[in-house]
C-alpha cells in the first residue's frame, strides 16, 4: 500500500473517511457494499474518460447508429456509411488505419460486438453515449455547422 502513497491520495482517503463518518456509515457489510459501488462507478467513469480521449467522431456516429438500430447493422453497411466516408474526408489519418483496426477500437473497448456479420452496440456502448450526453460531450461536437 505504501507504493500508492502520495499527499493527494491521502487527502482523498481523508475525504472518503469523513464522508462515511458524516453519513454515519459504520464498518461492516453495508459499508463494504457502498464502497464497492463507488469503486465500480469510479472505474466506469475512468473507462469512459479513456475512451472519450481516444475515440474518433465517426466512431461515435457508428455508436449512435447502432443505438438506433438495436437489432444490429451489417458490418459492410457500417464500412460504407462511416469508415469509407471518413477515409474520403481525412485520407492521411487513415493511411495505415484499416477498417478492422478502426472497428477493433470499438470492439476492444467493449462498446460494440460483432455477431453473424452484424455489429451491435453493447450495454457499455449505450451507457457511454448516455455519459457523453450527460457531460455535454455528445457526438455533435464533431459535426460541422
Amino acid at each position: 500500500m505504501k507504493a500508492l502513497d502520495s499527499p493527494a491520495l491521502q487527502e482523498g482517503e481523508g475525504f472518503i473517511n469523513k464522508t462515511l463518518k458524516d453519513a454515519d456509515v459504520k464498518e461492516g457489510p453495508e459499508r463494504e457494499k457502498l464502497l464497492i459501488r463507488y469503486l465500480a462507478a469510479t472505474t466506469l467513469a475512468l473507462a469512459f474518460e479513456r475512451i472519450d480521449s481516444a475515440i474518433w467522431g465517426s466512431q461515435i456516429y457508428i455508436l449512435e447508429h447502432l443505438n438506433a438500430n438495436r437489432s444490429g447493422v451489417l458490418k459492410d453497411a457500417i464500412k460504407t456509411l462511416y469508415y469509407d466516408n471518413a477515409v474520403t474526408k481525412w485520407p492521411p489519418s487513415f493511411t495505415n488505419y484499416s477498417y478492422d483496426a478502426y472497428l477493433g477500437f470499438l470492439k476492444n473497448s467493449n462498446l460494440v460486438l460483432e455477431q453473424d456479420g452484424c455489429l451491435l452496440i453493447t450495454q457499455l456502448g449505450v451507457e457511454f453515449l448516455q455519459y457523453l450526453a450527460r457531460v455535454g460531450k455528445s457526438g455533435a461536437r464533431f459535426r460541422p455547422g
